[in-house]
């Protein structure tokens, strides 16, 4: 998992499946409201902007390794606004990655 300490070593990085495949670069990191820890990454993709889960990411040399495909991250939920996510939005994001419920807070 990311921690607060990572955000700004994240920022810009390459972002990879655990397969090694390059899925983007991470443009901006969106926080909890409850306890403003990091828990979104927005990636830049070929084919636009999506969002992805930091729970189970790691920081991996210069890369932030993801257990998501290309597929996942295009087929994500779009955003609404690139600012900030609702509750709803978070929600369909960790449904659409399989995470059954959101981390405790």
């Amino acid at each position: 998992m990311i921690t607060e300490a990572d955000v700004p070593a994240i920022t810009g990085l390459a972002v990879h499946s655990r397969a090694g495949a390059a899925l983007g670069l991470v443009e901006s990191v969106f926080r909890d409201a409850a306890n403003d820890e990091p828990l979104f990454a927005l990636v830049n993709q070929e084919a636009g902007r999506t969002v992805v889960p930091l729970l189970h990411a790691e920081l991996e040399g210069a890369a932030l390794v993801v257990p998501y495909t290309d597929e996942q991250l295009r087929t994500a939920p779009p955003l609404a606004n690139e600012l900030d996510l609702t509750p709803e939005q978070e929600q369909r994001v960790f449904e659409h990655y399989g995470i059954a419920t959101p981390p405790p807070e």
